[in-house]
């Protein structure tokens, strides 16, 4: 389902854009902005990509906070003060 809202949102820019040059035509001061629809796409797959490896990379794991402070002060020679 994510990924479907995704790849809608990323079509969207250029389904108008599209619209836009077919209605108006360039002619008439209908311009399609290419580097902002391109970086809305690269924005929109960056995201499809890192939520389709956050769904790859299996169950969450419970966080033990303790068990992390330790291994930190251990390692960093700190500690409560």
């Amino acid at each position: 389902m994510t990924r479907r809202i995704l790849n809608e949102a990323a079509e969207v820019p250029t389904r108008l854009g599209d619209l836009a040059l077919e209605t108006f035509g360039e002619a008439n001061g209908v311009e399609v902005d290419l580097p902002a629809r391109e970086a809305s796409e690269i924005r929109a797959n960056a995201l499809q990509e890192a939520l389709i490896a956050g769904e790859q990379s299996g169950e969450a794991t419970s966080f033990d906070g303790e068990a992390f402070l330790a291994r930190m002060n251990a390692k960093h020679g700190g500690g409560a003060k």
